[in-house]
This record gives structure tokens, C-alpha cells and sequence, in this order.
């Protein structure tokens, strides 16, 4: 009886630390090495265009394999922790359905256009006609996929990707309500600042390839719905949604990083020839507000404004923004400065999906990828 007590105990504890390893050992190896590769300073690039290859060459790899190297979000109950760490992870949205890869594609497409890759060009080609071509449009997420279809369609005339831009422009016509074009159904309580920077890059691309007024007149109520509700009245920072009932009172968080670079690469080349005078002097506070905090701080944070590290997530895209825009000048070396944050072209400190508290894991994100791609080929012009 005693030796079948402890076979019995032995078991239990065998059990028990094999639960635990799986559950939280595994985590803490993961989190461990995330936290590890965060504080190493990784090699400076010689060259802006050494630091832009790398880059180019991470996108690339990324694009290819249609993973998402983001940080890992770990669940809090022991069962999930443990199929998580075994791979059974919850179902999530194909790679090219996010906003993020989409930001990617383009931003390596027009790098490989800019220096006539012809073969980074097919191997993109190849990707968006046999992963996204034939799909259906979802959600906002997905309408920038349509600037890619544009850029093909400059590059090679084929009907095919017009008409793919075409769907796209009538899905978001479609989408639109009295509200803006909402991001995400939200069980139609609130509109968000992300979905500006999905499918306005996609409108202005549009309506500038085509001469279109049904994708301008979109992109006109959308800046000046985002001015009325969205943009703070002092200081221009985009909130990060606001109700849809008749109050369209201002809800979550005020200076969410990543929301707020969401929002302005909504705003990168965006005419404001007809826009309103609120909505001009709605953008010029943002302008100045931004331009403020970066003197200031020099990088922007996860909640720009209130301290912390750089969170790439939100730093990047602002800072493409203000330089595209010739509000900032970043010097050679201010941008090879990032290439100590990349491991062989991919970038991290970027903030987790927080956007309440401080994220306590920091990592890559491709969005990051896109935007400072986007700032090298800048430098290099």
C-alpha cells in the first residue's frame, strides 16, 4: 500500500512539474530571450544604405514566410499558457488581412520600384497574386492591400489589379456611415483612430493614380469627422476613438503611441486643398504637438508625452510623418542610430498590445519595418 501511495505521490509531482515547466517555464525561457535580445546593442550600420538593405532584406523574409514576428502574447490561465507554449495557439486573421503587412509591402515595393529590382518586384507579385488577389475584403484592415494593387497596376498595365483597387474603393463606399468608415464592427459602439492609417493611404492613392472624386470626397469627410470628434481641441492628438451615439463623446486613451501613428500615416501626402479651415487647424496643433514632444524628449514613447523608452511602433511612423512633411530633419546618424536596435534588419523596442497601461514586454513590430524603410529611402533620394 505505502509503495503504491508514493508511485502515486511520485506521479503527481512528476505531473505537477512537467504542468509548470510547460505552463510558466517555457514563458519565462521566451520572455527571457525577448528581454535579452531587447537589451543588446546590436552592430551600427556603416551606411544609410547598409542599414536600408538590411531592412529590405528582413521585409523581404517577412513578406515570404507570411509570419508576424511579433511579441508573444502570452495567456494568463495555466491551460492556455501550456497549449500556447505547444503551439496551439488561438485561431488569429491571415497575415495579409492585418494593416501592419500591408504597410510593409508597399513600403518594400516601392523601395525595390526605386531602385528597378525587377526580381523583388515578381517575388512581390507573386506573393499578392496568389495570397491576396482572390481573398474578400474583411475589415479596414485589409484596404491597403489596394495600394499595392495600384502600384502594380502602374508597373505592369494589367486590368487585374485595377479591378482589385476598384473593389476596394466600392468595399470602403460601402463601409462608410455617417460616422466615418468604421474600423471594425466594435459591436457599433465606438470608432477608432487606427483605421486612418489603413484606408487613407489606400483613398489618397487612389484618387491621385485615377483623378477620382468618390475616393476624395471619402477622404474630406473622414479628416473632417476625425477634426470634429477624434482630434483633441488644444493640441490636435487624435483620441483613440469616440462614441457613436449622438454624444460622440471621447473614449480610451488620449495619447495612445501607436494609435496616434496610426492616425498621421493616414496623413502622409494627404491634400488639404478642400479641406475646412477647423480641419487645417486641427492638423496644424497635431503638427505642432508633435514637434513639440520630440524637441523636448527626442523619440516618442508609448504614451508620447509622458515619459518612458522609445516604442519604434509609435516613434517611427510619427517621425516619417513630421520628415515627410520637412517639420523634422533626422541626420544620417540619427538614423543609423535605429540600426542598434535591429537584429540583422529587424527591428525592436516596440511596445506590446497595451494600450492602457506600459507594456511589459517590449519586441519587434512590422509596422516599425515599414516606416523606417520608408525613412531610409527618404535619406537616400
Amino acid at each position: 500500500m505505502r509503495r503504491i501511495l508514493y508511485f502515486t505521490l511520485l506521479l503527481i509531482s512528476i505531473i505537477g512539474n512537467i504542468a509548470f515547466f510547460l505552463a510558466d517555464g517555457i514563458t519565462y525561457l521566451h520572455i527571457n530571450q525577448l528581454q535579452k535580445t531587447e537589451r543588446t546593442v546590436f552592430p551600427k550600420a556603416l551606411s544609410i544604405e547598409d542599414f536600408r538593405q538590411e531592412v529590405f532584406d528582413a521585409n523581404m523574409k517577412i513578406l515570404i514566410s507570411g509570419n508576424r514576428p511579433d511579441i508573444p502574447n502570452f495567456p494568463t490561465g495555466v491551460i492556455e499558457r501550456i497549449k500556447y507554449n505547444l503551439g496551439y495557439k488561438q485561431p488569429s486573421h491571415p497575415f495579409f488581412e492585418g494593416g501592419e503587412p500591408n504597410h510593409v509591402m508597399v513600403a518594400t515595393l516601392q523601395d525595390a520600384i526605386c531602385r528597378h529590382d525587377t526580381v523583388s518586384i515578381a517575388s512581390i507579385r507573386e506573393i499578392f497574386d496568389s495570397r491576396i488577389l482572390h481573398t474578400e475584403l474583411t475589415e479596414v484592415d485589409c484596404s491597403y492591400s489596394g495600394g499595392v494593387a495600384i502600384l502594380l497596376y502602374q508597373l505592369t498595365s494589367n486590368e487585374k489589379y485595377k479591378d482589385y483597387a476598384d473593389n476596394t474603393l466600392n468595399w470602403l463606399v460601402n463601409r462608410d456611415t455617417e460616422n466615418g468608415i468604421l474600423y471594425r464592427k466594435n459591436n457599433n459602439k465606438f470608432q477608432l483612430n487606427d483605421g486612418y492609417g489603413m484606408y487613407l493611404p489606400f483613398l489618397n492613392a487612389y484618387s491621385k493614380a485615377f483623378g477620382d472624386t468618390v475616393s476624395r470626397k471619402l477622404i474630406v469627410k473622414q479628416m473632417e469627422i476625425a477634426a470634429k470628434y477624434l482630434m483633441d481641441s488644444v493640441s490636435g492628438i487624435p483620441v483613440h476613438g469616440f462614441t457613436l451615439d449622438e454624444n460622440h463623446s471621447k473614449v480610451m486613451m488620449c495619447n495612445f503611441g501607436r494609435g496616434i501613428s496610426w492616425f498621421v500615416s493616414g496623413l502622409v501626402d494627404l491634400d488639404t486643398s478642400d479641406l475646412s479651415t477647423d480641419c487645417l487647424e486641427a492638423i496644424c496643433r497635431l503638427d505642432s504637438t508633435l514637434c513639440k514632444i520630440w524637441e523636448k524628449e527626442g523619440h516618442f514613447s508609448q504614451f508620447p508625452g509622458q515619459g518612458g523608452p522609445s516604442d519604434l511602433s509609435a516613434e517611427l511612423p510619427i517621425l516619417y510623418y513630421l520628415s515627410h512633411k520637412g517639420l523634422v530633419q533626422l541626420s544620417d546618424d540619427q538614423l543609423l542610430q535605429y540600426s542598434t536596435m535591429a537584429d540583422n534588419g529587424l527591428l525592436y523596442h516596440s511596445s506590446g498590445s497595451v494600450t492602457t497601461t506600459y507594456s511589459n514586454l517590449t519586441g519587434p513590430n512590422i509596422l516599425a519595418q515599414a516606416f523606417i524603410l520608408k525613412l531610409l529611402n527618404e535619406k537616400l533620394k
